[in-house]
């Protein structure tokens, strides 16, 4: 039996670690999205078997944590100031 997830629970899920380590890495969250919350909530950003986190995450994650997290593209994560 399979539970159905949202994609506002994931980011509920984000937002939750953050605020537990005070760093959210992009590649440690999305592979725990895609074995725990499962692949709809991941996709291939570039059709080479790259997985990226699914925009409709992204987009309530930036809701849930409202302007708090700062998103450093050079190491690939989120973080608490």
């Amino acid at each position: 039996m399979s539970i159905a997830h949202s994609a506002k629970e994931v980011a509920g899920w984000m937002f939750d670690q953050l605020k537990k380590d005070g760093v959210l890495r992009e590649e440690d969250a999305l592979w725990h999205i895609h074995t725990s919350f499962g692949e709809e909530f991941t996709y291939d950003y570039n059709g080479r078997g790259h997985l990226a986190i699914h925009p409709m995450v992204l987009s309530e994650f930036r809701r849930a944590h409202d302007g708090v997290a700062i998103w450093s593209s050079g190491e690939g994560l989120w973080y608490i100031p």
